[in-house]
């Protein structure tokens, strides 16, 4: 085997393997890797309605924790079953409060980085923009439509069927607020509420890690690189 073959094959396993270029990265079979929080979106925004779970894809959060619990969603690219999926959760252990600007009774407080997953989908993968600029003013841009819009839903970027209204966060903070019981993101505004268990609102499932790494290698995948190893020995040997 050549010294270009042996490249070419090695060229060709590393193309299989790794894609670092971007922090949102299309694994197929509807499915989307964040190599920067390293977990697994559905691609499809309200596949609670999309799979006939709910009509309109709203739940309350006790049957959206129900749902993602139960759900198994086939990767028919890598033919595997996945059963491990959560509600879009915190990317710290603080309370989600706006990742923009918080709006206040006094005065415009900005907040450091992402506080939730589904907060840096919003601003980092997405680049949608939030209700308010970074000097308090109100957006024009804001939202799923980027037209300061509300509701209906759109596709934005990688993402398909993201709603204009509030996601569920999966954590829990112990949120003090009389009669609320856990947080929320409006994909309108890009900001974070409390909201009480019995609202209506949508859920997105995401599973920790990336499917292309975490699934078992096809039957082509071994035997390419079982083919590249037995040319790698075969050329050893023949130096030797």
């Amino acid at each position: 085997m050549s010294k270009f073959a042996i490249g070419a094959t090695f060229a060709c396993l590393a193309a299989v393997s790794f894609n670092t270029s971007a922090a949102l990265i299309d694994r197929g079979s509807g499915l989307l890797y964040d190599d920067i929080l390293h977990i697994t979106w559905l691609q499809d925004a309200n596949y609670a309605k999309t799979s006939g779970h709910s009509a309109d894809g709203k739940l309350s959060e006790s049957t959206a924790r129900d749902w993602v619990g139960r759900l198994v969603y086939h990767d028919s690219v890598r033919n595997v079953d996945y059963d491990d999926w959560r509600l879009a959760g915190s990317t710290t252990t603080e309370a989600p409060f706006h990742y923009g600007w918080w709006v206040s009774t006094v005065n415009y407080t900005p907040t450091s980085g992402p506080h939730t997953e589904l907060s840096y989908m919003y601003y980092a993968n997405l680049g949608l923009e939030g209700y308010h600029d970074t000097a308090g003013r109100w957006g024009t841009s804001f939202g799923v439509h980027g037209d300061s819009s509300f509701g209906g839903h759109n596709d934005v970027g990688l993402v398909r069927n993201l709603q204009g209204g509030e996601y569920w966060v999966g954590d829990e903070f112990g949120i003090s607020l009389a009669g609320t019981s856990n947080w929320t993101l409006s994909m309108n505004t890009g900001n974070h509420y409390s909201n009480r268990d019995s609202y209506l609102l949508y859920a997105w499932a995401v599973r920790d890690g990336d499917v292309a790494v975490s699934a078992v290698p096809t039957p082509a995948t071994i035997w390419l690189f079982s083919t590249g190893l037995i040319g790698l020995i075969g050329f050893a040997r023949r130096k030797t």
